[in-house]
Parts: structure tokens; sequence; C-alpha cells
């Protein structure tokens, strides 16, 4: 039986280095596994084997965009929270109940601040 606390995390980002800080931080405050995946197919193949609960996803990847990702779970009816960062200011995304937020240029400070609030 699943409970409300979240147990599992999907990180997406294709610089090692930023996947590694993420994946630390959340492995530091939050229980549960972390998957990574650092292009859009590889967390398109996450999502088809595993259930996440948290997506923390960089906006723009090699093979596609975090959009990419969204449309994706909305015709597999993955109903999982996404957090979308990006070192654009101006960004701006389609309305999506799964899209819980957009931190914008690439703050951390504040990323780890949504990450922990959830």
């Amino acid at each position: 039986m699943r409970t409300n606390q979240i147990t599992s995390y999907l990180v997406k980002d294709d610089m090692p280095d930023m996947l590694s800080i993420i994946e630390s931080e959340i492995k530091s405050t939050k229980e549960g596994r972390v998957l990574t995946a650092q292009d859009v197919a590889g967390s398109l193949k996450i999502l088809s084997k595993f259930q996440v609960d948290l997506i923390v996803c960089d906006y723009e990847l090699p093979d596609g965009k975090a959009d990419h990702v969204l449309d994706f779970m909305k015709k597999n009816q993955i109903n999982t929270p996404v957090i979308v960062f990006t070192s654009r200011f101006d960004l701006s995304m389609p309305e999506d109940s799964r899209l819980l937020h957009i931190i914008r240029n690439k703050d951390f400070e504040e990323l780890f601040r949504v990450v922990r609030g959830v």
C-alpha cells in the first residue's frame, strides 16, 4: 500500500555534475530512491517501467524538452508532479496540472526548497 510520502524521484539533466548535485541533495533530505536520466528517451524509459512520485527535470535536454515528457505523461495517464528547472529566465510553458513549479535561472536554492516542501 502506498502512502502520501514521496518514495521515488526521477531527476533528469544532461550535465552529469548537475545531476549529481541534485541527486545528492534529494538523498540528503528525503527518503527513497533516486532514478536519473540524461535525456528525454532515458526518462521515458524509466517512466514506462517505474512509478515515480516526483520528477525534477531540466527543461532542455539533447533530444527534446520537458514538454515532450509532459506529453508522454498525459498520453499514458501519468499524474506525477513535475518540477522544471532551466537556465532561461523567460521560459513559459503551457498550463499542465502535473507542472508543480518552474525554477528559472537554475536557482538551486529555490529548487531544493521546493523539493523539501513536497
